[in-house]
């Protein structure tokens, strides 16, 4: 074990010439004979290298930070490349979000293949479509990585022992589930997939190191040699022989470094479910090692974030949650002027929750209010539930090996603490209502008196609402949640060539460096909300799968 305490990690850090544009107030060693100064905040600020140790407690040729689909992935190609890889994990288990997402979309793989009929644009279209949604401002050989490296990745898995099948997902089949995902619930999809690259990496000799945190990356000269982590109290040097790849998830959960790299997110996002450990952390070593930005402004985004942060100052609120899932049905959505803005049916919508969570970004104050009355927990079984808003229940399959520590099994349980804690409002009256929620209570019975025409009418002429979805709010005690966006992940991170080298503010490459995920940023471009073709966990098999072979034949 390393014998630095923690209180002198300052000590040997190694100087940068400059801060990263936008950013002061790093920390300059003494060691150097610069002046030393003290972060601006410790939150934002970038990590700086530390100088090589006198002696290192492990060594491999990689060190892969992260136990997600990213770092899994990266781990296992690079040990079947012949690598030694050394994966460093700060939660209990490998994982990460990755196992909690429903499908990975990519184009041409042998599951899209084996469907009859499949209807499939060629590949230069769906590439010149994504190059377009995005304003052009994906690096196109990066987004080529994707594309044509995502059938790749996904066939290679499929190798391994997952068998794919395909889902259609806006108007395309391209979203690939485990074999019999699609007769159960879309929880933790993913899981069987992040569950076996792990036990191959165990075969193929990767050494996992888990509740173990990322301090800083290690530098010699211009080469990232290491990295140093802290275990409990104590801490160790991991020398990496061929790299160190940053696998360990974006920034969600740090408000502090969403207002300046991703300051839509910090005014319109009122939840992240992101892991909450995406604080950033390894986004900062990046910045500390003179990583350049990409992705700046840019978040892939769901429907249903409440803003728990406002009362309670956790900003982290799982999707499945019953409260979140109660706040994504299409009741009653207004904003702040109590005007309806969008059809409330997220499948209805060309991009579904993206759509509907982009809406409520864009309104007054990047809020809206959801409005329902006492009979939600029937008509809550008349929505059913689209896709992934599909709210818990203890009867869907697999809840009996569900782990209640992520969120009960039974949506009602979270509703309840959510009226209890003030997060939901209630009250007998509209205009009661209206003053819980901040709202005008003469516009808000207004417009409650208005949407019970339109309901009792069966059709919507506004924003074409399906007539089933058409429900009254008559019966008192009435409901109110406002509601701003959900952050599924931050899209700003470190800017990477099309091999996911981290590269510098001059285009050149870090020597040793790489970072895949959303540890990278630019996936789906510059200044965007929402998504793309690509905004799934396809990013993290590929990123990974490319990132780790490379590095083990670079090296």
């Amino acid at each position: 074990m390393g014998k630095n305490s923690i209180g002198k990690e300052e000590k040997d850090c190694v100087s940068v010439s400059s801060p990263p544009p936008g950013l002061t107030g790093m920390i300059y060693s003494a060691k150097t004979g610069e002046k030393s100064k003290k972060p601006v905040s410790s939150k934002t600020d970038p990590i700086l290298p530390v100088k090589e140790p006198d002696k290192w407690d492990d060594e491999a040729d990689l060190v892969v930070v992260g136990g997600g689909g990213a770092g899994l992935a990266a781990a296992l190609r690079a040990a079947q490349k012949g690598a030694s890889v050394i994966l460093v994990e700060m939660g209990a288990e490998t994982g990460g979000a990755t196992q909690h997402a429903t499908g990975a979309i990519c184009f041409g793989s042998k599951a899209q293949k084996r469907m009859k009929d499949i209807n499939l644009p060629p590949m230069e279209v769906i590439y010149n479509m994504a190059l377009a949604g995005s304003n052009y401002s994906i690096n196109p050989h990066l987004l080529r990585t994707f594309l044509y490296k995502g059938a790749e990745t996904m066939d290679w898995i499929e190798d391994l022992g997952i068998e794919w099948e395909v889902m259609t997902l806006w108007n395309m089949p391209n979203c690939h589930v485990p074999k019999g995902t699609l007769d159960k619930h879309w929880l933790m999809a993913q899981k069987d997939v992040t569950d076996l690259l792990e036990k191959l990496g165990r075969e193929k000799g990767v050494k996992y190191l888990l509740k173990t945190h990322a301090s800083a990356l290690v530098k010699k000269d211009n080469l990232i040699v290491g990295l140093k982590v802290r275990r409990g109290k104590e801490y160790m040097y991991l020398k990496a022989k061929k790299g160190v790849i940053l696998a360990a998830g974006g920034l969600s959960n740090n408000r502090e470094l969403l207002k300046i790299y991703i300051p839509q997110a910090y005014t319109g996002c009122g939840a992240s479910m992101d892991m909450p450990s995406a604080m950033g952390g390894v986004f900062r070593m990046g910045l500390g090692a003179g990583a350049d930005i990409a992705g700046v402004n840019s978040i892939s985004i769901f429907d249903g974030g409440i803003p728990y942060f406002e009362k309670t100052g956790s900003f982290y609120r799982y999707l499945y949650s019953g409260d979140v899932q109660l706040s994504r049905q299409p009741w009653l959505f207004i904003n702040k002027c109590c005007e309806r803005f969008i059809n409330e049916d997220s499948a209805s919508l060309q991009l579904g929750f993206i759509s509907k969570g982009s809406a409520v970004m864009s309104q007054p104050g990047g809020r809206a209010y959801v409005i329902f009355d006492s009979d939600y927990e029937k008509n809550i079984n008349i929505f059913k539930g689209d896709f992934c808003e599909h709210p818990l229940t203890p009867d869907l399959p697999g809840m009996d090996k569900w782990n209640e520590s992520i969120c009960p099994k039974d949506w009602r349980i979270a509703v309840k603490k959510a009226i209890d804690s003030g997060m939901i409002q209630i009250d007998l009256t509209l205009e009661g209502l209206a003053e819980k929620l901040g709202l005008d209570p003469v516009r808000l019975k207004e417009r409650v008196i208005s949407y019970n025409k339109i309901c009792e009418a069966r059709a919507d002429n506004e924003f074409g609402k399906k007539a089933e979805f058409l429900i009254p709010i008559k019966n008192p005690p009435f409901y109110g949640i406002k509601v701003g966006s959900n952050i599924g992940a931050s899209q700003c991170g470190l800017r990477v060539n099309e091999n996911f080298q981290v590269l510098d503010t001059n285009c050149s490459v870090i020597p040793g460096l790489y970072a895949a995920f959303h540890t990278a940023g630019g996936a789906i471009g510059e200044n965007m909300m929402g998504g793309s073709v690509l905004a799934d966990c396809h990013l993290a098999y590929t990123s990974g799968y490319v990132a780790g072979e490379i590095a083990a034949l670079n090296g």
